[in-house]
């Protein structure tokens, strides 16, 4: 049985994650880079911490006492003689009174009571070993608050009416769809590809188990073509049987350790596929090899699996929580009573020196926890920017380079399917290669500057007909695509949009426990609740006080959902729960398992400050709708209708509005004009078409606030709707099933969108909030431009694709174009470095620099800081003279690849571009970005100044001059250093600006 000692060393290899020490991604590298140094502390520097607190003051004493007993005993013997003990060691009553014999008896006292020094350490690790284990839970410290032993858990109160908490409230949720999703790794030319596949985690009646990632042993699929070998998996708990075949801990491991073989043998007979899995990677601990597969399905799963939480304050939280822990847990007052004020000494230096002890390691724990938090909670670079963009904005001059651009063509046939284009008397059909008559003809194709050299996008960006009549850039773009994970793209993106997005739909995963959402084992809701807190509480910086926010959510989660916008919003600012038919399901009543069957879900609407927000007529298929329905009593309800071509019409109805149903056919008619009345809670009254106040009142005339709105499939389509639709588009191969309908998001945006505003949708999935926009445009030929955020393969596989196939054609079928009516677009979008990517691009400075600081203090507090602040990743403003070559490894790539400073600096400044300029100067690029921000005309410009002196600068200083580069700017900001009068070094403001957390 391991002692107390080896018991808690044991804990701090698992809590500093010993057991990864294979593991060369993230958190586990950087901790492996550290191994030695975290070794010593828990081997040596802990161990001699205790030792010198039992060597000194009232334990010292305390531990002496039996010594000190055996040196008295000898001279009461000596003075006494050999009677004055008997053989237990009592004292002879008649020496008692004598002053040798006062000391004995009382130092005997004393020594009965006392621990030894073995007893005395034991006692501080098994309180240390308690308190540590309390909050340690696979890898992440829990915020679960002491409040006594028989109470345990106390939460954070400030007298509110009502309070909301949940245990993970002090923490970033981490896990994005970036990592939960796939894994590959190569060999000898074979690629090895993990792919995800989720299961229904409620199967088996084990809702809201513990999960595993299950290899499908039966569907591993070779190609020796590709020289490819797939291996599924499924991410849920463990059937009854499994259980029963794997007992004990590591589970995980003891799934893959069973899958191993199978995988193995179904590559049996291809040489090089089996040395993809089977040569040896490492060996373990043991000496034993580890393969490559087996290597490979740990860290995958580990990977998977690791690093849910970030705590925002760890040091803050621990610290009070070992103060308690102390006072509760250490100073027992009945031991300490029946001990004795002799003892009181040593019992509070016992204190101390867990104290002391345990906020050594609170100090160690919280500087790799606060690591990792900075790495998190840093701005990301953006790693692309490119544009796509119809064909008739894209200048005639251009259009040679594309007929020549092999990569842009093949796009075209796979999305747009051109090679099907037939010649007739009106267009001239498809050819190989392609003609700019082509082009002429098709000026919905879309171009995308990815497959284009840096030229020619800027020659694109700086052309009359992208920009327009008078536009700026930034004017100049119906939508923004952003591919990373959507807390980090809020925070680089909040100051350019702050208050200036009109409208934020989203459609968050429900947690329905089968809809991909990854949560730490017992904390689903919890989990669910920390990842909306973060991102809601960034996404309402974007909307103005009369903005307004949709969110749609099923069953599982709604009121937790209304309970949080409550308190983040105001109760007072909520608008009203639309609820829609969202599908219709068997009743199956004669079934034994029948149960109630949910058929509809909500989107609960905010206004970002109370009675702010106005409404619109709404516009379906190009006819105004006003659908109304209201419980209970009799309502009129009066509303003001504009047609289409202006002709307005007033229309007040009375009636018995519970279970109502407008007459059959009912409608206002004007020409071919045709206005139709459906029943929700659009109680708002119009003049002239223009939204002017919301009401609607009672039979006795009383006007009351809204309260419910139903919206029925007839109208907005239910989900299997949403799904046909994308399978119209995609083709039925996407694997999307929880799709919304475009006319119900079309709907919320017209209510709530006027055209030439920002509509936010940073849960972007398969783009449907893109599609609605595009869909709204055609319809009514006002713009309602779009950001969506969307991590993982759903970008490149689903969003981006619909949003361009969107703009090609209004009609879809199967995957092909049924026509080829598009419509007139530019969208830009963007990708950014991952939090993986961010702890990957860590290095740390040679040994020999880190030698001279090898304080405790240091070492506790600020070596990881202090050795990785050259990394890439934290922005070595040394390397921003030469700003078009800086560089991160990406995730999936297998170089390091440059990422673009220039765009990133632009979004973090906040800056509205108006204009983009690319000029050279005798081999020196210059990329000039012209805009305003903070309210003042600013240029920001970059170049190459790596090996510069005071020739090249002034050089530099003639030519931006005589190009009249900044002529006019307030605030000029240019990379590193310059002669430019009035200018000032983007240096420092980038580095501020990427680690600034307002």
């Amino acid at each position: 049985m391991p002692t107390p000692r080896e018991k808690f060393q044991a804990l701090l290899k698992k809590l500093f994650q010993f057991d990864c020490a294979e593991l060369d991604f993230g958190i586990y590298r950087i901790m492996n880079q550290k191994r030695a140094v975290v070794e010593r502390f828990i081997e040596k520097d802990l161990l001699a911490g205790v030792a010198m607190e039992l060597s000194s003051g009232a334990l010292a004493q305390e531990t002496g006492l039996a010594q000190q007993l055996v040196e008295v005993s000898e001279q009461i013997v000596e003075n006494f003689g050999e009677e004055a003990l008997d053989a237990e060691g009592k004292l002879d009553a008649q020496y008692a009174k004598t002053p040798k014999g006062k000391h004995y008896n009382e130092l005997r006292e004393r020594a009965g009571k006392a621990k030894s020094r073995p007893e005395l350490e034991a006692n501080i690790f098994n309180h240390l070993y308690a308190f540590f284990s309390r909050y340690y839970d696979d890898g992440d410290f829990m915020s679960l608050r002491r409040y006594s032993k028989r109470d345990k858990y106390a939460i954070p109160y400030n007298g509110e009416e009502v309070h909301l908490h949940w245990a993970n409230a002090d923490q970033y949720y981490v896990k994005t769809g970036e990592n939960f999703t796939d894994y590959s790794y190569k060999h000898g030319g074979w690629a090895v590809n993990f792919k995800l596949r989720n299961a229904d985690v409620e199967q088996n009646n084990v809702k809201g188990a513990k999960r595993f990632f299950v290899p499908r042993v039966a569907d591993v699929a070779m190609d020796a073509t590709a020289r490819t070998l797939t291996v599924p998996f499924e991410y849920r708990p463990l059937s009854a049987a499994e259980v029963a075949r794997f007992p004990g801990n590591g589970l995980q491991e003891k799934v893959l350790a069973e899958a191993s073989p199978g995988i193995v043998e179904a590559v049996k007979g291809e040489t090089g596929a089996l040395a993809a899995l089977a040569h040896e990677k490492r060996k373990d601990a043991d000496g034993d090899p580890v393969s490559l597969l087996d290597h490979h399905l740990r860290t995958y799963a580990r990977k998977n699996t690791s690093d849910f939480f970030i705590h925002k304050d760890l040091r803050g939280f621990l610290s009070r929580e070992l103060d308690f822990y102390l006072k509760n847990e250490v100073l027992n007052l009945d031991e300490l009573e029946s001990g004795g004020l002799a003892r009181a000494d040593s019992w509070f230096q016992t204190l101390q020196a867990i104290k002391g002890i345990g906020r050594k390691i609170i100090t160690f724990v919280a500087q790799i926890e606060d690591f990792q938090k900075r790495l998190f909670e840093k701005k990301k670079f953006v790693t692309e920017a490119h544009y796509c963009v119809t064909l008739d904005r894209v200048p005639e001059s251009l259009y040679p380079e594309i007929v020549k651009n092999k990569a842009q063509f093949a796009e075209w046939k796979r999305l747009f399917h051109i090679q099907e284009i037939a010649r007739d008397t009106t267009q001239p059909g498809f050819s190989e290669p392609l003609k700019k008559e082509f082009l002429k003809a098709h000026q919905s194709l879309v171009v995308d500057t990815a497959f284009f050299p840096a030229d020619f996008e800027a020659r694109l960006l700086e052309s009359k007909e992208f920009l327009g009549k008078g536009a700026s850039l930034d004017e100049a773009l119906d939508g923004v695509l952003a591919k990373g994970d959507n807390l980090q793209v809020l925070n680089l993106i909040k100051l350019r949009f702050r208050a200036g997005v009109k409208c934020i739909y989203i459609d968050p995963p429900y947690n329905t426990g089968s809809d991909g959402f990854p949560y730490k084992d017992s904390y689903q809701h919890s989990s669910w609740l920390a990842m909306m807190q973060d991102r809601l509480s960034v996404a309402l910086e974007f909307l103005p006080p009369d903005g307004l926010i949709y969110v749609s959510i099923g069953e599982e989660e709604v009121t937790a959902l209304q309970s949080l916008l409550d308190r983040m919003i105001g109760g007072g600012n909520r608008v009203g729960t639309i609820v829609w038919k969202a599908r219709v399901k068997p009743v199956n009543i004669g079934d034994a398992k029948y149960r109630p069957q949910n058929e509809t879900e909500y989107v609960i609407a905010y206004e970002r400050e109370d009675d702010k927000a106005r409404f619109q007529p709404l516009i379906t298929g190009g006819v105004r709708t006003y659908p109304h329905i209201f419980k209970g009593r009799n309502y009129r309800i009066t509303t003001i209708l504009k047609s289409n071509r202006g002709a307005n019409y007033r229309s007040t109805m009375t009636g018995e509005l519970e279970g109502y149903t407008p007459p059959e056919g009912q409608r206002w008619q004007a020409g071919d004009d045709q206005i139709r009345w459906l029943w929700d809670n659009d109680y708002i009254e119009f003049n002239d078409g223009v939204p002017s106040r919301r009401y609607f009142e009672d039979e006795e005339g009383a006007e009351h606030d809204p309260f419910y709105c139903f919206m029925d499939q007839e109208w907005t389509g239910t989900s299997e709707v949403g799904k046909s639709e994308l399978n119209h588009l995609l083709g039925n191969t996407h694997g999307f099933d929880t799709v919304k309908p475009k006319r119900l998001i079309s709907t919320l945006l017209m209510a709530s969108a006027p055209a030439k505003s920002w509509i936010l949708d940073f849960f972007g999935g398969s783009g449907t909030t893109g599609h609605a926009a595009i869909q709204l445009f055609r319809e009514t030929n006002e713009r309602r431009n779009f950001i969506l955020a969307e991590s993982g393969e759903y970008f490149d596989q689903l969003l981006k694709p619909r949003i361009l196939k969107a703009a090609y054609s209004k009609d879809w079928r199967d995957g092909k174009p049924v026509s080829r009516e598009g419509s007139s677009h530019a969208f830009k979008y963007l990708r950014l470095e991952s939090y993986e990517d961010a702890l990957d691009n860590i290095t740390f400075q040679a040994e020999e620099s880190q030698t001279v600081m090898q304080l405790e203090d240091y070492v506790l507090s600020y070596m990881l800081d202090f050795e990785t602040k050259e990394s890439e990743t934290l922005l070595n403003v040394a390397k921003l003279d030469a700003p078009f070559d800086y560089k991160l490894r990406l995730h999936g790539k297998d170089a390091p690849q440059a990422v673009d400073l220039p765009e990133t600096f632009n979004y973090l400044l906040g800056l509205h571009v108006e204009t983009r300029r690319v000029v050279e100067n005798k081999g020196v690029r210059y990329v000039i970005y012209r805009g305003r921000a903070g309210g003042r005309q600013t240029v920001v410009l970059w170049r190459t100044t790596k090996g510069w002196g005071d020739k090249e600068f002034e050089a530099d200083r003639v030519f931006i001059a005589k190009e009249k580069l900044v002529e006019g700017a307030e605030d000029v900001l240019v990379n590193t250093d310059s002669f430019i009068e009035g200018a000032r070094s983007l240096d420092p403001v980038f580095k501020s600006l990427m680690f600034a957390t307002a």
